[in-house]
């Protein structure tokens, strides 16, 4: 009965220790895999937090905590387009859910990893969203997630962002596209970025165009070869970078 008091003394200390970290210190250990019990009711109350630096914390440990049962909180702030306050507004803000909210609310569901018709009508719904790393991070789950989508709605808005003034959405929707195309109207738009101004763009094209080959959309190396060779990247040898 000794031992049993000083192990529910430990315990209680260990609690109240958990129970005094800050919101910042949870997600500090949660990353390190460290998870307490009581971390998942933090994560719950934080997500609701009217606290902007709060909520994101709460986002973040949702999908390190594995809590499908939040997908619901993740969703509504994806899709939330309540405005800002007007200060905020100024300031450059546009919606009461800031920008990077959104975007880790996506990266949680990516994390998540589940499918239904709500989450595929959010990430779908992000595509369109006014700051650029949240149409990157929608990009990439429909690269990572088995959504099993009507991918002749998708592939039109994923096409889009191939030609966004962000160079990031750029390599994730190309890199997308590789993944989710089944035919080769996929190429008749890529050619139309072969010559894009940044490396990083070019270099993903033809990993995509390498992805393409190996799901038989282009059908030999002769034409692999001859799509390579309209694109030029100083100091690399492209032929090289799908061997």
């Amino acid at each position: 009965k000794s031992n049993e008091k000083i192990a529910d003394l430990i315990e209680s200390i260990i609690n109240q220790k958990n129970h005094n970290l800050s919101p910042d210190k949870i997600l500090e250990k949660a990353r390190k895999g460290i998870i307490e019990p009581e971390f998942i009711e933090k994560a719950k109350k934080y997500i609701g937090s009217t606290n902007w630096k709060t909520k994101n914390t709460g986002i973040k440990l949702v999908g390190i905590l594995g809590l499908k049962e939040n997908i619901p909180e993740l969703i509504n702030i994806i899709k939330d387009r309540r405005p800002a306050p007007f200060l905020h507004r100024l300031l450059g803000g546009d919606f009461i859910n800031v920008g990077f909210l959104r975007r880790n609310a996506v990266l949680s569901l990516i994390k998540l990893g589940e499918i239904n018709e709500d989450i595929r009508s959010a990430l779908y719904f992000a595509l369109k969203d006014p700051y650029w790393e949240v149409k990157a991070s929608a990009c990439k789950a429909f690269s990572h997630l088995e959504l099993e989508v009507n991918y002749n709605k998708v592939i039109p808005e994923i096409t889009n962002l191939i030609f966004d003034k962000h160079f990031e959405v750029i390599v994730e929707a190309v890199s997308c596209l590789g993944k989710i195309s089944s035919n080769k109207e996929v190429l008749y738009s890529l050619r139309k970025i072969y010559n894009h101004p940044n490396r990083k763009v070019k270099i993903e094209i033809i990993k995509t165009l390498k992805v393409l080959f190996e799901k038989g959309i282009i059908k030999n190396k002769e034409e692999l070869y001859k799509e390579l060779d309209q694109i030029f990247v100083p100091g690399i040898n492209i032929r090289d970078l799908i061997k």
